[in-house]
C-alpha cells in the first residue's frame, strides 16, 4: 500500500488550512487595529467616527444592550462608597464603545476596504 501519496495530500491540505488560518488571523489583527483607530477617532471627535458610532448605538438591539449594561453598572456603582464610584461605569462604557467600533471594523473584509475605512476615520 502506497501511503506516500496520502501523506503528501494530507500535508498539502494542512498547509492550505494553515494558510487560511494565517489569513484569518491577519484579517482579525487588521480589523482590531481599525477598531482601535475608530475608537480613537470617536473619542477625539472625528465627525465620521462620531456619526458612525452613534448610528450604531441608536440601533434598537444595541440600545437595549447599552441600557441594560449601564443600569447594571450604575447599580454596582451605587453599592460602593461614594469615593470609590465611577470605575465600573467607565469600564462598561469603554467596553461597549470598543464592541461597537469592532462591529464597524468587521464590515471591512479586504485590505482595500480596511485602507478606505482607515482613511475615512483618520483624524
Amino acid at each position: 500500500m502506497n501511503t506516500d501519496g496520502n501523506l503528501a495530500a494530507l500535508n498539502a491540505w494542512q498547509r492550505e488550512q494553515d494558510a487560511i488560518e494565517a489569513g484569518e488571523l491577519h484579517l482579525e489583527k487588521l480589523q482590531q487595529e481599525l477598531a482601535d483607530d475608530i475608537y480613537d477617532a470617536y473619542i477625539t471627535g472625528n465627525e465620521n467616527a462620531v456619526n458612525e458610532v452613534e448610528d450604531a448605538l441608536t440601533d434598537a438591539k444595541t440600545m437595549a444592550n447599552l441600557l441594560g449594561r449601564l443600569r447594571a453598572a450604575m447599580d454596582k456603582e451605587c453599592r460602593k462608597p461614594v469615593g470609590d464610584r465611577g470605575t465600573d461605569l467607565y469600564d462598561t462604557t469603554w467596553k461597549l464603545l470598543d464592541a461597537v467600533c469592532m462591529d464597524i471594523a468587521k464590515r471591512s473584509t479586504t485590505p482595500d476596504e480596511l485602507d478606505q475605512a482607515r482613511r475615512f476615520y483618520a483624524p
